[in-house]
């Protein structure tokens, strides 16, 4: 259960630091707020349950840590990149 848990709270973390990133680019103070609490909460709970499991010996837990992590990445860069990739290059072009 726990190894669910963590993989689950590895790949919204990922994701929901994307958005933070992305809605600091928009300027959109409301929901930088929300997300940074969402994300405060899931590093807690997913640095609690990954430690508890460590120190108990499950050394398998950092192989869910870590693919939680990286599946979050790669969800988070397929959701994001389409929107943004246009803009920000249409932004690098027109400081040039």
């Amino acid at each position: 259960m726990s190894y669910i848990l963590v993989f689950i709270l590895q790949v919204c973390f990922n994701i929901c630091k994307s958005l933070e990133i992305r809605y600091t680019y928009e300027n959109k103070l409301g929901p930088i707020l929300v997300i940074g609490f969402l994300l405060s909460v899931m590093m807690i709970l997913g640095i609690y349950l990954s430690i508890g499991a460590l120190l108990e010996g499950d050394w398998f837990m950092i192989g869910v840590y870590v693919a939680g992590s990286v599946s979050g990445k790669y969800v988070s860069y397929k959701i994001n990149t389409k929107k943004y990739r246009n803009k920000v290059f249409n932004l690098i072009n027109k400081e040039k």
